[in-house]
């Protein structure tokens, strides 16, 4: 009697699902996740569960976790916990105002986005502040020859996750 032969395509579907979030800037919604997989959000719930019993996070929890926003599902990996608020691309648009803003050096302008940027950070732990500290080194604002970079979430976000 012939074997059929294995399909791994739920293996596929589940790797292809932590690619997404391992790529994801922000956490991901259910919808989201089962239209770009093709699967049903029951699939996408057995797979979340699979995932979970065979593979764990470094601090001994679930590999994908699950927030709410506004009602909505969406899920990321353990060790994205700092993109689970807006938070952290709160404190980085600030930056970016900071630098597009050298012309306002002085004024009160600059005070109120630095007390911004206070207020944003003061709740980080140092480890996550240091990191920030880092971020100048990231961008750069020459003045001129503006560029678009809408349409560049993606980009960015990983330019701004990076070391």
């Amino acid at each position: 009697m012939d074997k059929r032969k294995p399909t791994y395509g739920s293996a596929v579907r589940m790797a292809e699902l932590v690619m997404m979030l391992s790529k994801a800037w922000r956490p991901v919604s259910i919808d989201q996740i089962c239209n770009d997989l093709r699967i049903s959000s029951r699939t996408a719930q057995r797979y979340r569960k699979a995932l979970n019993e065979n593979l764990s996070a470094a601090d001994g929890g679930d590999l994908l976790r699950i927030i709410k926003d506004s009602g909505v599902e969406k899920w990321y990996l353990a060790d994205q916990t700092e993109i689970t608020t807006a938070k952290y691309f709160q404190i980085v648009s600030v930056y970016v105002a900071l630098a597009l803003l050298k012309s306002m050096e002085g004024t009160v302008i600059e005070s109120g986005v630095k007390q911004a940027l206070e207020i944003l950070t003061g709740t980080l732990k140092p480890s996550a502040k240091i990191d920030l500290l880092q971020f100048n080194r990231k961008i750069r604002f020459t003045g001129f020859g503006r560029k678009s970079y809408s349409g560049q979430n993606e980009v960015l976000a990983c330019l701004f996750r990076s070391n």
